[in-house]
């Protein structure tokens, strides 16, 4: 009777064993898994940053090229509203002449 008990014993303890070394093979498989999940993600995660600093220069580049547009801009208006005021004092000193031609 205690030989059968202990060779029952033997074979649950083996079965265990054999039970437990594939809980622990699962477990590393799962973590492999998870691990390869992470690396997904902070690869991507990469990327994205990589994407959003390509962005951001990019709309830093088209900033600066509105900028110069409208510094332009603004120049020519400037140039615009001095034309305007040199056209308007010489049409008002030829009217001048003219008045003063007339009354000659």
């Amino acid at each position: 009777f205690f030989e059968s008990a202990l060779e029952i014993a033997e074979q649950t303890a083996s079965n265990s064993v054999d039970c437990i070394e594939t809980i622990v093979a699962k477990f590393r498989e799962d973590m492999s898994g998870i691990s390869q999940g992470i690396d997904l993600v902070d690869a991507t995660c990469l990327v994205s940053a990589q994407n959003f600093r390509s962005i951001g220069l990019q709309l830093e580049q088209e900033r600066e090229a509105f900028k110069e547009v409208e510094d332009s801009l603004a120049n020519d208006l400037f140039a615009e509203r001095q034309a305007r005021e040199e056209t308007t004092q010489l049409i008002d000193t030829l009217s001048d002449w003219i008045g003063e031609l007339e009354g000659v």
